[in-house]
Formats: structure tokens, C-alpha cells, sequence
């Protein structure tokens, strides 16, 4: 580990990897780990293609409730809710940081990856990285990321996870990489179905001229909106954030003014974060103002989804017009991803399992005029809004 106090917990760690090969795109198979008595279920990951539908969940910010209850007091809700109404139906899971809230306690990790396992072992269980994972205050050669820690004057970046440096995370959850550019699980791109997913790190250096800028402008060239029409960022720290969190806010903007004219000139549809201890969405939004209406200009959907199960945070009344909706209890957000022009989203409460939002998100008429020739995306043509709420 890089600082204290994660670099005085002594403890072995043995971590068994294996790869599967050869296997057919979509089909489903079950393994087990030598000399277990339970084997497992799995889908493999189907072909990206425009008409592969599929569904997800997101979140972030949960943590585990066998050492830490007291602070992370929605996490069992939000694990027992998603096992019991998700499953079998569900295709993947992402988790937007925050992962475990160790902050250097090896005993808090093995809890929360046993916690997970129902989920984890048979689904993908995509994760980024958030500042209780990798935020420390001195520079280390240990540094899976390869970086230094990121501690602009503006922002409020310190010590969260306890040392760790993104070591834990970087050992325990392996991330793809497709080029020797990728940096995972830090910045890394990925498909699934009808999909292009591209994680980020709001815990690194963003502004134009950084390592991971150039690595997202290229991530973000190089997709085929052909085969995956939907394009998602995934990033713990929102671009956008409600009353009245004033340093996140402040972090936002920055972050906001570094990657913003990035994002809407490679059309993204979608981001989903975390950081702040509550659900909220904005409207398709461009430049803090909605574009809904506005001719087909396109903007993207921000979705907050920290409220997974550390105690929540605050949401004022009087928020900007850029929110559509907001929710102070524990959840998780459900996507249904049906076509190439139109994903169903839902906000599930978690000690209840009640839907307390429900939204489209459909491609905005310039990403469907742009991104890919209609001859090539069959069946695409949608109409309107780059989101419409239903509830």
C-alpha cells in the first residue's frame, strides 16, 4: 500500500485468476472452481450489434454493512433488493465507485466481496474507480495507475481510502483492456450488446493536455456507433450536481468545463456517477441548459446514482432547472436497453423494491442523423428528445 494507514495492515492475499476461452458469444454455460460444491451460471458476452437488447444495473457509493453498518446502512437493502428482483433477467452490473469503503481494513474487503458474490459470480461486475478507492496525499512507485495523486487547488481531493491507492481495487477486480493505452481499472472502454461503455477517473488529471484526456479522445473516436449506437461514460465525481453541495459542485464545474464540448461533439447519450449520497437526473443538457425541444440538439442525461448505501446526503428544495428528478433514500438504477434508439430506466428504492422514477432516454435526432448512416443502422429513425420522464 502507498500510505498508513492501509501500509501497516499486515496480510497474505491470494488472488486465483483463470481466463475462459473459445466460448460462443451469448450462449450460457456454468463453471465451477476446482473442488467447490457449487458451480455457477453465466452468459457469455453476446456480439455487439444495434439490436441486442439487454439490461444492467448502476450505482455507487455502497459499501458493506457486516463491519460497517453504521455508515453504510442501505447496503444490504440494495444487495437483497437487486438479488431478489433482478435476477435472472439481469445482463450486467456497474459499479460507479466507492466500492467497498475499506479505507485501508483488508477485513472490510474479504465482507464485501463475499457480500457481492451472488451478483459476481455469475455477471459481469464492472467497476471504477472513486476517491475511497485511490485518493492519498503523496506520490508512490506502488501506484497501480501509474500517476501521481491528483490535488487541484479547486477541489477537495485527499487521503479517502486510507492509503490503499487504488491497489485493492486494481488486484481484486480485473478490468479488460484493449490496447496498451487502456489503464484499467482506472480509464477503460468496453461493449456489451448495443453498447459502448467508457470508464473514467475523476481521481486523475482531466483537462485537455492530461494522459487520460488524450486516451479518452481517442477511446471515444475510435467507436462504432454502427454496431454499439449507444455511448455511456461512466465517472464517480458528476458533471452535474444538486444543492447544496458546494465543493462537489465546484468539482463538477471543473470537470464540467474539461471534457463537456468533448462529450457532446462524440454525441454521448448517457453518464452515470456517484460521489454524492443520493439519486437525481438531469435533463438532456448541454452547457447547463436542457435541450429538449431545442430543434434536435443533442444532450447528454446525467445520472447520479450514489444512494446504493452509505447514509445519505441532503437534496434542497429550489434545485436548477437541469434536474428532472430527485430521491433521498437507498437504490439503484435498472436500464432496459431494447433498441438502438431508446433505453427504459427506472430508480428502484431499495428497502421496498418501489420504482420511484421512471424515464426514457432515446437517441437525440442529430445522434441519430450523425452517428451512423441510416442505411447501416436498421430500424433507427427515432424522434424527439434525448430523454422524456414517463413518472
Amino acid at each position: 500500500m502507498c500510505a498508513e494507514p492501509a501500509a501497516s495492515n499486515d496480510f497474505e492475499l491470494y488472488l486465483h485468476r483463470a481466463v475462459m476461452t473459445d466460448l460462443v458469444p451469448g450462449a450460457r454455460y456454468r463453471y465451477r472452481v476446482a473442488d467447490a460444491a457449487d458451480s455457477w451460471p453465466f452468459r457469455a458476452q453476446p456480439v455487439a450489434s444495434p439490436h441486442e437488447a439487454f439490461s444492467f444495473v448502476a450505482f455507487g457509493d455502497m459499501g458493506e454493512s457486516e463491519h460497517a453498518a453504521a455508515k453504510s446502512p442501505g447496503a444490504e437493502f440494495t444487495l437483497e433488493t437487486m438479488q431478489r428482483r433482478e435476477m435472472p433477467n439481469l445482463d450486467m452490473v456497474l459499479h460507479v465507485g466507492d466500492i467497498s469503503y475499506a479505507d485501508g481494513n483488508p477485513e472490510i474487503w474479504d465482507a464485501f466481496m463475499d457480500s457481492i458474490e451472488p451478483l459476481s459470480a455469475r455477471l459481469p461486475y464492472m467497476v471504477q474507480v472513486g476517491n475511497h478507492e485511490y485518493g492519498y496525499d503523496k506520490g508512490s512507485e506502488i501506484d497501480p495507475s501509474g500517476g501521481r495523486p491528483y490535488a487541484p487547488s479547486w477541489g477537495n481531493y485527499g487521503p479517502d481510502s486510507g492509503g490503499e491507492c487504488g491497489v485493492m481495487l486494481a488486484r481484486r477486480f480485473m478490468m479488460p483492456a484493449r490496447s496498451h493505452a487502456d489503464n484499467p481499472p482506472f480509464w477503460y472502454g468496453f461493449d456489451y450488446g448495443s453498447a459502448h461503455f467508457v470508464a473514467i477517473s475523476t481521481e486523475h488529471d482531466l483537462e485537455p493536455g492530461s494522459v487520460q484526456y488524450a486516451w479518452l479522445e481517442a477511446e471515444l473516436a475510435a467507436v462504432d456507433r454502427c454496431r454499439t449506437p449507444w455511448l455511456v461514460l461512466l465517472l464517480h465525481r458528476p458533471m452535474y450536481v444538486v444543492y447544496p453541495h458546494k465543493s462537489n459542485r465546484q468539482v463538477g464545474e471543473h470537470i464540467r468545463d474539461s471534457l463537456e464540448p468533448l462529450l457532446r461533439q462524440h454525441l454521448v447519450d448517457l453518464t452515470l456517477a456517484g460521489h454524492v449520497h443520493s439519486y437525481f437526473r438531469t435533463c438532456p443538457v448541454y452547457n447547463e441548459r436542457c435541450t429538449d425541444g431545442g430543434g434536435g440538439a443533442h444532450g447528454i442525461v446525467h445520472v447520479v446514482v450514489g444512494s446504493a448505501g452509505r447514509k445519505l446526503s441532503a437534496v434542497e428544495d429550489g434545485q436548477e432547472e437541469w434536474i428532472a428528478a430527485a430521491e433521498r433514500v437507498w437504490g439503484y438504477t435498472r436500464f432496459n436497453v431494447d433498441s438502438a434508439e431508446r433505453m427504459a430506466v427506472e430508480f428502484v428504492e431499495s428497502e421496498t423494491g418501489r420504482v420511484l422514477d421512471a424515464f426514457d432516454v432515446e437517441a437525440s435526432e442529430e445522434r441519430l442523423r450523425r452517428a451512423c448512416p441510416a442505411a447501416q443502422l436498421a430500424g433507427s429513425g427515432g424522434q424527439g428528445s434525448a430523454a422524456v420522464a414517463t413518472s
